[in-house]
């Protein structure tokens, strides 16, 4: 039900169960801070809410008189509504402030309705001082029904709930407007001052209000209730005093796994993700996979762009088996690269895409003979702003048909729904979900041989990765960047303070690539110098994802990636291993001496597969090698 006056803020509001909006003017602010010192002069020590006061008329008092002051504010943004009530929320200094994850009450039918809470800081307020956390959609997750009495579906998996929260550091006189069934939590507050916030409650004035009690008996009640519920309701955990029954029924809840919530949460992702393709089908393939194949170039085209690659006579420059021209030390040579493949390849693919497409990066992307070049899996930069709404891809587009011995790609699908993180770089100096588990990934991996001409598309996001290239010629490939017209390019990387928790986050254009390849920001970082030409936008915090191995198996198995055996039985021969983690020269000549080890004495580092005994760790270093020189 349509309760906001712009229908922007309503569908955000639909989508995500929450708007931050500016709404108090700095006269308000300080009128509201001067009412919560005269409503709340009783000393406390944690949270405290006015409406945990027992003196009714107190707290319709300084409902109203908090109504006055931002009511005229209130009715800029909403349709008609019915007020629910306000009051003051408190956290003091110290760790006892802490608000666990939780929804607020049921008091509306929510499948049509949703009841609202708009949530103002006095105060700046952010991780340190006690701030909002939430699960973006969550409020669509359960109509299940809540209230004091009754358990709630989530009740086992808050800590799995908290990994997945977003922080919202918000400024005083702006707002948060939140689903009372969203998911949210605050930390304790840490500062020295206290956190103050007031609150507004309301409803579209449509809405019937009921409210559910569980008694003795186990059974559920449901009581009409008056719109200044909140205020007068003091009996907490007691069916409300002077409410009519409307009825008695069995109900009971059904516990939500870590599964179930991981489920909701990639079915939310997917439902909301911006079109990118024309077709509905392929977007719809798209948004459950990560990525789509599309024939895109034909013949002519992959003939001229191969008869241009071997003009330009690129050269290995890493040394691994693995080149981008786009990290060719001459820009100049760079950048007419990029427009030779824009020319003959953006009049084919960008039909395909939706009319606000816009191209973002373009470069041969090549893989010279090496059998031990593997590209071990990863997911490539964070390119746009709130990505998830906003999203980017890789259009990779082979010239010569690829497959197991030239370096065929392969994708985990689904893959692009499991981390949230911002993706920064440099590589390989930046730590990364993936970073300790490549070899856990890559038996699970979907290979694809493919013809010239035909493209891979792949979110950024998508876990990805190729077989090294066995054969005396280079699998040449172009490879385009795409993204939505209206996304906000940014460049995030982290910032050289020697800990890996803060990332500079820089505006940046179409050109940003051609300037600053990986190879570059690598040596940058290294040497401590900073990027220039584009403005920092700001710093933020560097966190992401650390699984163990079982839990990352876990969430690929999840997205119905199964185990690869051509593919390991492929790269165990090329690394010199047997499927049992055995070297195959050392197990030959135990057999021919009858020394053979037996299944009970060979070593936990002899069992292991070849991927675990030919480390992530190996890899990392010879790439960084490749890349810096050092």
């Amino acid at each position: 039900m349509v309760v906001f006056k712009n229908p922007e803020l309503q569908q955000k509001f639909n989508k995500d169960g929450f708007v931050v909006i500016s709404l108090l003017e700095s006269d308000d602010v300080v009128k509201l801070a001067s009412l919560y010192k005269e409503v709340q002069p009783e000393s406390f020590k944690g949270f405290s809410s006015t409406i945990y006061n027992q003196d009714i008329t107190l707290k319709k008092s300084t409902s109203e008189k908090i109504d006055s002051i931002v009511r005229k504010r209130i009715d800029n943004y909403f349709k008609k509504f019915r007020p629910l009530g306000s009051s003051f929320l408190c956290k003091t200094p110290g760790e006892d402030s802490i608000m666990p994850v939780h929804q607020d009450w049921t008091i509306v039918d929510e499948s049509v309705f949703d009841s609202i809470t708009v949530w103002m800081p006095l105060v700046d307020v952010d991780e340190i001082n006690g701030t909002m956390k939430i699960l973006p959609g969550s409020h669509k997750f359960s109509h299940a029904l809540r209230s004091p009495t009754l358990d709630g579906v989530f009740k086992n998996i808050h800590p799995e709930i908290e990994k997945k929260m977003l922080w919202l550091n918000v400024k005083a006189g702006e707002a948060v407007v939140f689903s009372q069934a969203l998911l949210h939590a605050s930390p304790p507050n840490l500062s020295e001052n206290e956190r103050i916030i007031a609150t507004f409650g309301l409803v579209n004035e449509q809405a019937k209000l009921s409210f559910t009690h569980k008694n003795k008996e186990g059974l559920a009640e449901q009581y009409a209730i008056e719109d200044d519920f909140f205020l007068t309701y003091n009996n907490i955990g007691q069916a409300p005093a002077n409410s009519t029954l409307l009825k008695t029924f069995e109900y009971h809840d059904i516990p939500w796994t870590a599964s179930d919530l991981n489920n909701a949460i990639a079915k939310h992702k997917r439902n909301h993700m911006k079109p990118l393709f024309r077709d509905p089908e392929v977007q719809q393939f798209f948004n459950l996979n990560g990525f789509a194949r599309i024939k895109m170039l034909d013949e002519h085209d992959t003939l001229e762009l191969s008869n241009f690659y071997t003009s330009q006579n690129l050269s290995d420059h890493s040394g691994y088996g693995f080149n981008m021209s786009i990290e060719d030390e001459d820009k100049e040579k760079v950048a007419n690269i990029r427009k030779k493949i824009f020319e003959i390849a953006l009049p084919k693919a960008l039909p395909h895409l939706v009319d606000n497409a816009k191209v973002i990066a373009g470069s041969f992307v090549v893989k010279e003979k090496n059998p031990q070049g593997v590209v071990p899996p990863h997911q490539d930069w964070s390119f746009v702003e709130n990505e998830g709404e906003n999203y980017s891809v890789t259009c990779w587009i082979p010239l010569v048909p690829t497959n197991m011995q030239n370096g065929y790609m392969g994708v985990i699908k689904g893959s692009h729904l499991i981390y949230e993180n911002v993706r920064p770089s440099p590589s390989p100096q930046v730590p990364t979900p993936l970073m300790n588990h490549l070899f856990t990934i890559f038996p699970y991996l979907e290979m694809y041989e493919m013809q010239p001409g035909e493209a891979l598309i792949f979110d950024h996001r998508t876990f990805h990765a190729s077989t090294p290239n066995l054969t005396d010629n280079p699998r040449v490939a172009i490879g385009l960047g795409f993204t939505q017209g209206d996304s906000q390019l940014r460049h995030y990387n982290m910032k050289q303070n020697g800990k890996m928790d803060t990332l500079h986050v820089y505006e940046a254009d179409e050109e940003f690539s051609v300037t600053y390849d990986n190879s570059r920001l690598s040596k940058m970082f290294d040497k401590g110098e900073k990027i220039k030409g584009y403005k920092l936008l700001r710093e933020q915090p560097y966190t992401y994802p650390n699984p163990t191995s079982e839990e990352l198996l876990e969430k690929i198995k999840s997205a119905g990636n199964t185990f690869n055996v051509e593919l390991c039985e492929h790269m165990a021969k090329l690394f010199n291993f047997n499927m049992d983690g055995s070297k195959k020269a050392e197990q030959q000549e135990a057999v021919a001496k009858g020394t053979a080890p037996t299944e009970t004495s060979m070593s936990k580092e002899q069992t292991l597969p070849f991927w675990k005994v030919y480390t992530p760790l190996n890899i990392a270093r010879e790439i960084k090698y490749r890349i810096t020189g050092s």
